[in-house]
């Protein structure tokens, strides 16, 4: 509790205090400090540093193979044939390792129509050892009806046949697991406005069909009938039954980082209100959700960058709903975005509350190296519960390559009172 009450007043005073800072040093926090200039140095100065030249030689590797399978070989000659032209950027291998989903490995496109306008289309896909499999299209048009007045278009495929279930709430144990497949289709229309430079402003349609079945992970429980007769979980009727959802709503976004993939100074605060309206044989079911996804970043001192997260969710359910809400569409915690001590999925209920800090500081080049903290618990309804007792938390550190655009790759290594968990991304961040 002390941590989390720590966490959020550093939270604001990391938004503010250096507020002053910003605005009175014109090389502080700003895209400068995330290049490297170069300097002369002398015979002895260049002696002195060579033991820190080699501990760089394995960053120096990497960024040479990370080089060599996006731009040349088999990649490059695959482009080729695809014949995206001079639109194309950045194209780039996803892979990535869990303990759930294995080795992943996919692709991933970006194609900006015009970089000024940031329209594009991307399209991702992977498919893992486990047998995960997710495939992802979007498209964004900045000025397709005005010049405030956009369109988008998401869809996204995806099966992960061993996802695990804990329980509900804190008191879930770490013992009891359960597994389940989780097939999903998800279709979305935007309609995107800018009222101001930096801000945005949604208008979200979409459909969702949701499909649950018996979980394929040999090490735990799987059959769906049993897992809800486990008299441990205590389910109510509709935890895991499948659904089709209509969703509509609102969502509002001010960014003003100074770089998208890397920032150093800026804040990008993000909110949405959802309604999931049943159809069909979820017609009995409608619910609303609430997100806010608030992040800052400071640059304290040349390059080291104190990076704050506070993220809520809220979730209600129609009180003329005749069954409850399956454990899929309620707020989770854990996971490399969410509390990275913890496995996806281990704590879920209605409502969620994450703060997180990171210090990040440069390794070489577009690499940079943070230590973090995270701070979180869920909820069954936050306003009537004691919101500061019984957080959990992680800690770890991790290493991160970036471009303007996003991170391209991330290696995280993170832990807590329950266990250690390892994370390695690459590809796409969307």
């Amino acid at each position: 509790m002390s941590c989390a009450r720590g966490l959020i007043i550093l939270t604001v005073l990391t938004c503010s205090a250096y507020a002053w800072a910003d605005e009175n040093d014109p090389e502080l926090d700003t895209t400068r400090v995330r290049q490297t200039t170069p300097v002369k140095k002398s015979a002895g100065a260049t002696i002195v540093d060579i033991p820190g030249e080699i501990l760089k030689l394995p960053f120096y590797t990497l960024e040479t193979v990370t080089h060599t399978i996006a731009f040349y070989g088999p990649v490059s000659w695959a482009m080729g044939l695809i014949d995206l032209g001079a639109e194309a950027k950045p194209y780039l291998p996803v892979a990535g390792y869990s303990s759930k989903a294995g080795l992943k490995l996919g692709f991933a496109l970006r194609q900006l129509k015009n970089i000024v306008s940031t329209d594009y289309v991307r399209a991702s896909w992977y498919y893992s050892t486990n047998d995960y499999q997710s495939y992802k299209i979007a498209t964004h048009k900045a000025k397709r009806f005005t010049e405030r007045l956009g369109f988008d278009l998401y869809f996204r495929y995806i099966k992960f046949p061993r996802e695990r279930f804990y329980g509900i709430g804190m008191d879930s144990r770490k013992d009891k697991q359960a597994s389940y497949t989780l097939e999903n289709t998800e279709f979305k229309i935007e309609i995107p406005y800018k009222p101001f430079e930096r801000s945005q402003l949604n208008l979200i349609g979409g459909y969702s069909i949701t499909n649950l079945s018996d979980g394929q992970d040999p090490g735990y429980e799987g059959n769906l009938d049993t897992i809800f007769a486990d008299p441990d979980f205590a389910l109510a009727p509709g935890r895991l039954d499948g659904s089709r959802y209509a969703i509509y709503g609102v969502s509002f976004e001010w960014d003003n980082r100074d770089n998208r993939g890397q920032p150093s100074r800026g804040t990008h605060a993000y909110t949405s209100f959802l309604r999931y309206s049943g159809v069909n044989r979820s017609e009995d079911l409608d619910f609303s959700k609430y997100k806010l996804d608030l992040r800052h970043y400071q640059n304290i001192w040349r390059k080291r960058i104190l990076a704050t997260r506070v993220y809520l969710q809220r979730f209600a359910a129609s009180e003329s709903n005749t069954r409850a809400t399956p454990i899929y569409l309620t707020s989770t915690l854990g996971g490399p975005e969410y509390m990275r001590g913890f496995s996806p999925g281990r704590y879920i209920d209605n409502d969620l509350a994450m703060i997180s800090v990171e210090y990040r500081y440069p390794v070489y080049g577009v690499i940079d190296a943070f230590l973090f903290l995270d701070e979180g618990r869920v909820f069954e309804n936050m306003t009537e519960e004691d919101f500061f007792a019984g957080w959990r938390s992680s800690m770890g550190f991790g290493l991160r390559v970036w471009n303007t655009i996003s991170p391209v790759a991330t290696f995280q290594i993170a832990w807590s009172d329950e266990e250690t968990m390892f994370y390695f991304q690459m590809g796409a961040s969307w």
